[in-house]
């Protein structure tokens, strides 16, 4: 399995559709079998009919998903709102680093400059 596929994608979208699907039915043998037993078979036409299509599924289990994940998205946003101690050395050492590398340059120039002043 592929972690990094988000879960509302492909056959884990299907898997958790058809694991909603499978649990429906046991709440709904025991109606469907009292109903046949009363010669309601009308009543069993229309629960066929009310049965929700892939896409029903599909955008009930997103809404599900997303209404679960918006917590840890505001989380993560507000961690990553603070100003943290390594970002600050962090930006010390780059601004340090870019320094250097300048002070380098400037003395190959200087070294240069006085090696053609000696010739």
């Amino acid at each position: 399995m592929n972690a990094d596929k988000p879960i509302s994608s492909g056959p884990m979208m299907m898997l958790c559709a058809v694991f909603l699907i499978l649990l429906a039915p046991g709440v709904c043998l025991a109606q469907e079998s009292e109903a046949v037993a009363a010669g309601a078979e009308e009543s069993l036409e229309e629960q066929a009919d009310s049965v929700p299509d892939s896409e029903e599924i599909r955008s009930i289990v997103e809404a599900a998903v997303a209404q679960r994940i918006r917590p840890l998205v505001r989380e993560i946003r507000r961690l990553e709102e603070q100003v943290w101690l390594h970002d600050i050395l962090g930006g010390i050492g780059y601004i340090a680093g870019l320094a250097g590398v300048a002070f380098y340059f400037l003395g190959v120039r200087r070294r240069e400059k006085s090696k053609g002043d000696r010739t």
